[in-house]
C-alpha cells in the first residue's frame, strides 16, 4: 500500500488483503489441530498487524495530498507540509522526538512513527490540523481493544518465548477463552457471544475501522 489521493483506492486495496487474510484464517479454524493450521494462523496474525501498520502510513501521509474520501469531499491539513519526509519530520516531533533528522535527509523505515498504534493517526491529525479530525475520532471510539491485543499476539509469532506466550494468555479472559491455552487455541476460540473466532474478528474490527477512516 501507498499513500493516495483517492482514498476509496486505499481502502480497496486493504480490504483485499484483509479479505485474503481472513479466508486463510477461516480454513485454518477448519484444519486446526494440523500442524499448517497452526503455521498459518501465526502468518495471519503478524501480517495482519504488517496490514493495518501499511495502512495507517499510507493514510495519514495520504492527507498531504489532499485526498478524495470515498463518500466525497476531500481532506485538508492546515499545516503545510512540502513531502513525504517532511510530514515524517513533523510527526516524529511527537513520537519519537530523542531522533534528529539523518544526514541522508530521509528517513529509515525503523525511525518512523509507529504506525500500528491508534494514538499516531489520532494526534497526527490533531497536529496537522486535518479537516476531518471528527471522523477520524469516531472511527476509533467504535472499535475494539484489537489494535492493543493484536501486538501482543504478533510479539509471541515474532518470538516465541514464555514471555511472550504468558502476555498472550492474559488477554484470553477479556474475551471468555480459558488463558491456559496455547496462543494458537486462543485465537481459534470464539469469544463470548460471537460466531467467529477471535482472529476472525480482530480482521473483521479492523476492516470495519479502516472503511470509517476512509469514508
Amino acid at each position: 500500500m501507498t499513500p493516495c489521493r483517492d482514498l476509496l483506492v486505499l481502502r480497496s486495496r486493504a480490504l483485499n488483503y484483509l479479505n485474503r487474510l481472513r479466508e486463510l484464517g477461516s480454513d485454518a479454524a477448519v484444519s486446526f489441530p494440523d500442524r499448517g493450521a497452526k503455521l498459518t494462523i501465526g502468518h495471519v496474525t503478524i501480517e495482519l498487524q504488517n496490514t493495518w501498520s501499511l495502512f495507517a502510513r499510507s493514510y495519514i501521509l495520504s492527507w498531504t495530498l489532499t485526498p478524495r474520501r470515498a463518500t466525497g469531499g476531500r481532506i485538508r491539513i492546515g499545516k503545510p507540509v512540502s513531502d513525504f519526509n517532511n510530514a515524517i519530520t513533523l510527526l516524529n516531533a511527537r513520537h519519537k522526538p530523542h531522533l534528529t533528522v539523518p544526514i541522508s535527509g530521509t528517513w529509515h523505515r525503523r525511525d518512523e512513527p509507529p504506525w500500528h498504534d491508534p494514538q499516531v493517526i489520532l494526534t497526527s491529525c490533531l497536529d496537522l490540523g486535518c479537516s476531518h479530525s471528527t471522523q477520524v475520532q469516531a472511527a476509533f471510539s467504535l472499535s475494539t481493544a484489537v489494535f492493543q491485543h493484536l501486538p501482543v499476539f504478533r510479539n509471541f509469532f515474532g518470538h516465541r518465548n514464555l514471555g511472550t506466550a504468558n502476555a498472550a494468555r492474559q488477554i484470553a479472559p477479556q474475551y471468555s477463552i480459558p488463558s491456559y491455552l496455547h496462543p494458537v487455541e486462543i485465537l481459534l476460540r470464539k469469544p463470548a457471544g460471537r460466531p467467529y473466532p477471535l482472529v476472525l474478528d480482530w480482521v473483521d474490527d479492523i476492516a470495519t475501522t479502516i472503511e470509517l477512516l476512509c469514508d
